[in-house]
């Protein structure tokens, strides 16, 4: 009796043993890892230089498992992220989305890590195939470029879908290639638009002219005598649909889009009106009468 339990204890502990070893067999198989070789590319025969790329890597898994994944077909959880032109990192076997992101221009790829290609390299090129996009406004033909107070907006012309919104003029703009639609918008006064392609590896250049004009609004005669309420500026443009009142006790200045108008000035002592044009980039003075 006793030797059949010594036998049977001695099977146990051999059964234990092997499937122990399985186990770690197992778990050493799940540990081997692929090295990946990752860089970013401005078109496909450039160097890797673009050192500012984001990356952000996804595991994937298929919404249908008896389908492959793909775009349509997948769900993704982030794994990790980091910045560079070149990177190398190990992956286990597995199916993953690499997502490269330099400026506002963005590339996507979707790769197999397989347990046969263990210990093999695998290089990953994403070419993006952007272009730089420098903005600037001016009013009419003035040289001068405007430096604040203009609003950007950049939508892709195929989709509609909004890229960016900026009003920083200072800094070049990274896209992928192809057509957009891009609105200026001049201090909520005028909006002027245009489409533009961005060519790969080019430095593409818009300038925008803002048919906008301005008037003064000058109070100096009458400052030293100034009654309570102030003056009332009243412009009307019936070409533009203008219509605005402006009350104030210092010289101000309006900006209009190009155009006929007629100002009317009311003060508690009298009523002034004046018909004008204004033509892009002008300036015009009105003065208040002296009484």
């Amino acid at each position: 009796m006793f030797k059949n339990l010594k036998n049977t204890i001695g099977l146990l502990i051999l059964v234990a043993i092997n499937l122990a070893g399985a186990q770690l067999v197992q778990a050493a198989g799940s540990k081997i890892q692929n090295r990946v070789n990752i860089s970013a590319h401005i078109v496909a025969e450039s160097v890797a230089n673009l050192k500012d790329t984001e990356w952000t890597l996804y595991k994937a898994t298929a919404i249908n498992s008896n389908e492959k994944v793909s775009k349509s077909n997948l769900i993704s959880t982030k794994i990790s992220q980091f910045k560079g032109a070149i990177k190398s990192i190990s992956l286990a076997e597995g199916q993953y989305v690499l997502k490269a992101r330099y400026g506002k221009a963005v590339q996507a790829k979707i790769f197999k890590i397989d347990p046969k290609d263990a210990n093999k390299f695998l290089n990953i090129k994403i070419v993006f195939n952007l272009g730089g996009l420098k903005l600037n406004s001016v009013l009419g033909n003035d040289k001068d470029k405007i430096k604040s107070g203009i609003h950007y907006n950049i939508s892709n012309a195929e989709t509609g879908k909004v890229i960016i919104e900026t009003d920083d003029v200072t800094n070049i703009i990274y896209l992928n290639e192809g057509k957009y639609n891009i609105s200026a918008d001049f201090k909520g006064i005028l909006t002027t638009s245009s489409i533009v392609e961005i060519k790969p590896n080019f430095l593409n250049q818009l300038t925008f002219n803002h048919k906008i004009g301005a008037i003064n609004l000058n109070i100096d005669n009458i400052i030293n005598g100034l009654k309570s309420p102030p003056p009332i500026w009243h412009i009307v443009g019936a070409k533009n649909k203008y219509d605005k009142q402006f009350q104030v006790s210092v010289n101000s200045r309006v900006f209009l889009p190009s155009g006929d108008y007629k100002l009317t000035v009311e003060t508690p002592d009298a009523i002034f009106s004046q018909d004008f044009g204004i033509h892009p980039a002008q300036v015009i003075e009105f003065k208040i009468p002296k009484n």
